[in-house]
C-alpha cells in the first residue's frame, strides 16, 4: 500500500490548516515509528520551499512542485489534470487531501480522504471576489461529495 499526501492549500504552515497538516503528518510518522502502519509508505506532495516544513521524517518520499502552482488558476488546473495522473503514475492506493476545503480533484484513480475545515468564511460578506465565492459555494461542495471519505474539522 502507498499513500500520497498533498500539502497544497496549507499556506506553508502559516494558517490553522497548515498547523493541522503538519501535526497530522507528525502523528502519522509517530504511528509508523511505533510499528503501526510501518509497512505503509507515505509520499508528500508539496510546493518547493514548503516540503521540508511539512515532512516529519527524512525517509519519507517527497515530490516537490514549483511555487507557481500556489496561484489560484494554475493550482486549480493542476488538481484537475495533473494530480489524478500523478496518483496513477505513482501507483497510489490512496490519496489524503488534508486541506480539502481549498482544492480537490474532480476524479482520482484511487480512493480519496479529505479533511474539510469549517466554512465560516461563507458567512463573511464580500470576503472574496465573485469567482472565488462561486468556487467555494458551488464547486467545492460538489467535489467534496466525490471524496471516498470526508473528515470534518469545526
Amino acid at each position: 500500500m502507498k499513500i500520497g499526501i498533498t500539502t497544497f492549500g496549507a499556506d506553508g504552515g502559516k494558517s490553522g490548516i497548515g498547523v493541522y497538516v503538519r501535526k497530522t503528518l507528525r502523528a502519522l510518522a509517530k504511528l509508523q515509528q511505533e510499528g503501526e502502519a510501518s509497512d505503509v509508505p507515505f509520499e508528500i506532495i508539496a510546493h518547493e520551499g514548503e516540503a521540508d516544513y511539512f515532512t516529519p521524517v527524512a525517509d519519507w518520499s517527497v515530490l516537490r512542485f514549483p511555487t507557481a502552482l500556489r496561484s489560484a488558476l494554475p493550482n486549480l488546473l493542476w488538481h484537475q489534470v495533473c494530480l489524478p495522473q500523478l496518483c496513477w503514475n505513482r501507483g497510489y492506493d490512496g490519496l489524503f487531501l488534508p486541506a480539502a476545503n481549498r482544492r480537490l480533484p474532480f476524479c482520482c484513480p484511487c480512493p480519496t480522504v479529505g479533511t474539510v475545515h469549517d466554512f465560516s468564511l461563507l458567512h463573511i460578506k464580500n470576503k472574496y471576489d465573485a469567482a472565488h465565492d462561486f468556487y467555494v459555494r458551488r464547486v467545492l461542495p460538489m467535489l467534496a461529495r466525490r471524496l471516498t471519505q470526508v473528515i470534518t474539522v469545526i
